[in-house]
């Protein structure tokens, strides 16, 4: 029989302090350091009753609650956040409740970690929305590796000359010393997407404005790190690397549209270098293309495998792609990027985690690196996607369902994401061919009808009696899918009000 440990957590600070000084917060999130199954949820002070079912956190990951999601809670009232452990005997109970307030714009993170017998979790010092940025030198951080190089100091009064907080972690898997940015703490929850007036340009879609042999690639970029679950437990720390496509020298804009996209290969395999005429498409029509590498299960053990059949993976390899997208603001000016015009785009898994970046509610902005930046991005390409456990089909039949058979990932029990996405999301553009037995055809069908019914600008692309990810189909000039998913793109980053590409040959596709 499993025993089960909780640990009630309200703040490590007094209680009065916290009411003056928080007047409410709207979302408490978790960050899962520990070699144990975490589970946390909040609950009423007051009363201790059970409002949310515990949400069940992998080793590595953040989850944000989103506290104004549920009507369970009324403003003003005390709230704690409650954490099991399995096998665990340690219980423990602070009480110091926070206030819940539907308007504020504040939150605060909670890392755990240890061992089941031994876990704890502490409060971080991220209570304050990034607007204002005034954490003391001694509050407590939790930043990327990289973060703490760009720092550039290892000790504490060197950290504090920097505008970094210092602290100390325990466990340290790096055994490094730990040099934050102050008041930036990196796992609060992810922001809000930005809605552009929708806007094509013709000259960032049919004739290229370059050529492929005149564009510039820059290679492993080192763009975050984190912590991968699936590989070894909560000591393995990962470099991100990212690649750049950029126009020629000869491109004289001030500022260029962006492009992140993801690469395929059901977590478990792939690389940041596929997929190269889709990422030469958009760099020769005068987009900047940023394709990255992520976090994904590369460990062959069962814990790790059993991930594939749920939702994580993706979970991880959003926040990674959100910590490229805050690179690309923060490095905005050496590739002359514009960071109001950024699109996430992938195929396979990585159009699964696009979509996850784009409509998935409560995620946290994850802690891979570039903290101070913002994640908020302005359309989603998503090339045989979905927003659904739904993939590894034995068949698929034909119109109107277009019903799959034998799928080895199904929800349910496996979640369904699609209707996260709601009115006020950005636009979103899916390609998926009828015959996809991996990603089935009906999966990206209804995320455009989802969209449709909300009313968010939305285009499917279906390509008939196509399998997964037809890159053929999508990319030959004499079908119809390239112009149209360019110009949609165009439009969903409002390129009208953009400096037109020009090049100095003419490109005849």
């Amino acid at each position: 029989m499993v025993q089960t440990a909780f640990l009630l957590v309200g703040a490590l600070i007094p209680t009065t302090i916290l009411g003056d000084f928080f007047n409410g917060v709207s979302h408490v999130c978790v960050h899962h350091l520990g070699r144990f199954e975490l589970r946390s949820r909040v609950v009423r002070a007051a009363r201790n009753d059970y409002q949310w079912p515990l949400v069940k956190q992998p080793m590595g990951q953040a989850f944000c609650h989103n506290l104004t999601r549920t009507k369970s809670f009324d403003d003003g009232d005390k709230l704690l956040v409650q954490f099991h452990a399995d096998e665990a005997k340690l219980v423990k109970e602070v009480q110091a409740p926070v206030t819940f307030n539907s308007s504020s714009p504040m939150w605060i993170t909670y890392r755990c970690h240890g061992k089941a017998q031994s876990f704890s979790c502490e409060l971080l010092g991220d209570w304050l929305p990034r607007s204002k940025p005034v954490l003391q030198s001694n509050d407590s951080c939790a930043l990327s590796l990289i973060d703490r190089i760009d720092c550039g100091a290892t000790n504490q009064t060197g950290c504090e000359s920097m505008g970094c907080c210092w602290q100390p972690v325990k466990p340290n898997p790096l055994n490094v010393p730990f040099c934050f940015h102050k008041g930036y703490p990196g796992n609060g929850p992810a922001p809000a997407n930005k809605v552009l007036p929708f806007a094509p340009a013709d000259c960032f879609v049919t004739s290229p404005s370059f050529s492929r042999s005149e564009l510039v690639l820059q290679k492993d970029l080192v763009y975050g790190s984190a912590v991968n679950p699936y590989v070894g437990g909560f000591d393995k720390t990962e470099i991100l690397r990212l690649d750049v496509l950029t126009p020629p020298a000869t491109d004289q804009r001030k500022l260029r549209p962006a492009m992140v996209w993801i690469h395929g290969g059901s977590y478990l395999s792939g690389d940041k270098t596929e997929d190269r005429r889709f990422r030469e498409a958009l760099a020769e029509r005068g987009y900047v293309v940023f394709s990255i590498n992520y976090r994904m299960v590369d460990d062959g053990t069962i814990p790790a495998i059993w991930a594939l059949l749920s939702i994580q993976p993706a979970v991880v390899a959003a926040q990674d792609a959100r910590a490229a997208v805050r690179f690309v603001r923060k490095h905005a000016s050496q590739w002359r990027v514009d960071p109001g015009h950024i699109v996430v785009g992938g195929e396979s898994a990585g159009a699964i985690t696009s979509n996850l970046y784009g409509y998935a509610k409560g995620m946290s902005d994850g802690a891979s690196g570039n903290a101070a930046y913002d994640s908020a991005i302005n359309a989603v390409v998503s090339v045989s996607g979905s927003a659904r456990d739904l993939a590894f089909c034995a068949a698929v039949g034909g119109p109107p369902k277009y019903q799959p058979w034998l799928c080895s990932i199904s929800s349910p029990p496996g979640k369904d994401l699609t209707n996260e996405l709601s009115k006020g999301d950005v636009p979103i553009v899916d390609l998926h061919g009828t015959k996809d037995t991996t990603i089935p055809y009906i999966a990206g069908k209804e995320l455009i009808t989802r969209a449709t019914a909300v009313g968010v600008t939305s285009l499917l692309l279906t390509i008939p009696g196509a399998g997964h990810v037809p890159m053929g189909n999508i990319m030959d000039p004499k079908e119809p899918y390239l112009l149209q998913w360019l110009n949609f793109t165009s439009g969903a980053l409002n390129l009208a009000s953009a400096e037109c590409p020009q090049g100095n040959t003419l490109i005849v596709i």
